[in-house]
């Protein structure tokens, strides 16, 4: 039998540790959700199909090479319908997934080893900012790490005390995982592979629930791959491989890749190092990997390791993203900051050499992630990016050109939609404004319905005000125009009557 770890007095010293980063962490998050910060590119091509499209069209290929997990798009659609548009609204189901899977990191990491451990796993997860800022988005990530840390942890409560209600409630939430969470299906099938190492030694009634996971598990795939994720693949599949980076074939380049990709800001947690920046997190990791792995814990090594080599399967494959973009990689964001806390604590004590120099040498640790934690939102408020500014200005020009006129106006796009600006998109949608895309300067007197807002950016329409200005016989009441940095300029032209 595995040696499982026990918290006795030694964790009491630590729990209030643990508590002040789960409070930091959950603070963070809602401290970044609170701020209400412009949607980016990224959220706005997802974004921009939720708004545009009814439950039956999210099953189809999206614009913009998106791909999402159909329970997301639906329940993202249900909270537009329901409560309308705004960015709190969008990223609310996103920011609370990403705060219950912090939530339940803890109890998780308790399960697989030492209270040093986990409370330096659950401190770098609560302060790492890249955690925290792809969980506050209008995309799938918070639910990718939630879906993970929920597997695993149930998956881990049955390798603890070998009692067949786990795997009943394995078996249950896969499916649901599955639905909300793409990249889930790697961690199911990690999952899977810890428990068929386990199989032999289990009793009748566990290798049947072990089965029955395994059967569920490819079943529910199956059905989301034939149903949905094909289809969406087969018309995005082609241009996604051009955006992700996937393991070189040849060996010397594959050497180069596996050094800078797990160098990188993939496992730059608690800091978004690029590389070599993250060296030393990746270490900390594969420290935390052998540690389970020679202390008799090897169950729980495999239980956190398959899901990568799942994930990098995939990519090899050709199919999923491994080492790339951090955002692609939540489902991983556990077992990463988890193998950074055991690997931490094991490195701490290695160095000290008393339990009053772990004492004190962890709580500099401490003291240094919760100024890290801090740091991010301090520089988001001081010295925002060039980026976060344009899109503050996209946002309060859209504001500013909609304020004041009629709600009966009809909003004229002189192009059409997947042409124009994405975040102008997004935010033309906000009020009961009617929208009509690819409408020809010729067709403008023929608009009806009362009040007119024509919207361009004139790029290769030389002259288009004069134009328009001749087509409706006035000049427009309003006139507002929208220099973006480095792109063309927008303008709207607005006749209350018409």
């Amino acid at each position: 039998m595995e040696a499982t770890p026990s918290a006795g007095k030694s964790g009491d010293s630590w729990v209030h540790w643990l508590v002040l980063f789960l409070v930091l962490g959950v603070g963070l998050r809602i401290f970044r959700y609170a701020l209400g910060l412009p949607l980016w590119g990224d959220e706005g091509f997802l974004g921009v199909n939720i708004l545009d499209r009814g439950f039956g069209g999210l099953l189809k290929p999206m614009e913009y090479i998106q791909v999402a997990p159909l329970g997301f798009l639906w329940a993202e659609r249900a909270m537009y319908q329901w409560f309308g548009m705004s960015e709190y609204v969008m990223r609310l189901i996103p920011t609370l997934a990403g705060i219950l899977g912090l939530i339940v990191f803890v109890p998780w990491a308790i399960k697989i080893t030492d209270p040093l451990a986990a409370t330096l796993g659950t401190a770098v997860l609560a302060v790492s900012d890249v955690a925290v800022r792809n969980t506050v988005e209008l995309k799938p990530y918070g639910i990718d790490l939630l879906a993970g840390v929920v597997l695993l942890y149930l998956a881990t409560g049955f390798l603890v005390d070998r009692k067949g209600r786990w795997l009943a409630l394995l078996i249950a939430v896969t499916p649901i995982a599955l639905f909300f969470s793409l990249p889930s299906v790697f961690v199911a099938g990690g999952i899977a592979g810890a428990l068929c190492v386990e199989f032999l030694g289990s009793t009748g009634r566990q290798r049947g629930l072990i089965l029955s996971f395994v059967a569920v598990l490819c079943l529910t795939f199956g059905i989301l791959a034939w149903g949905f994720i094909g289809k969406q693949l087969a018309v995005t599949g082609p241009s996604q491989e051009i955006c992700w980076v996937f393991p070189p074939y040849n060996p010397v380049k594959f050497i180069d890749w596996f050094w800078r990709s797990h160098s990188g800001n993939f496992f730059g947690y608690p800091c978004d190092f690029t590389t070599p920046g993250s060296a030393p997190s990746f270490l900390a990791m594969a420290v935390g990997a052998a540690v389970l792995f020679w202390t008799g814990r090897r169950r729980f090594g495999l239980l956190l390791v398959l899901p990568f080599v799942m994930t990098f399967i995939a990519a090899m494959l050709r199919k999923y993203p491994y080492a790339d973009s951090p955002r692609v990689g939540q489902h991983l964001v556990g077992p990463i900051c988890l193998l950074i806390g055991v690997g931490s604590a094991a490195i701490i004590r290695r160095l000290a050499g008393s339990e009053g120099a772990i004492r004190r040498i962890s709580i500099v640790v401490f003291t240094v992630l919760i100024v890290i934690g801090l740091s991010a939102p301090a520089a988001l408020m001081i010295s925002p990016s060039k980026e976060m500014k344009r899109d503050f200005m996209v946002r309060r020009f859209v504001r500013s050109a909609m304020e004041g006129i009629s709600p009966q106006t009809t909003v004229a796009i002189l192009a059409r939609a997947d042409q124009f600006d994405v975040l102008l998109r997004w935010y033309l949608h906000e009020g009961s404004h009617r929208l009509m895309w690819g409408v020809s300067i010729s067709q403008l007197p023929e608009v009806t319905g009362g009040p007119l807002l024509v919207a361009s950016s004139p790029i290769d329409l030389t002259g288009w005000e004069g134009r328009v200005a001749s087509a409706m016989g006035s000049e427009p009441a309003r006139d507002e125009k929208l220099p973006v940095p480095g792109q063309v300029s927008y303008e709207f032209m607005y006749y209350p009557t018409h």
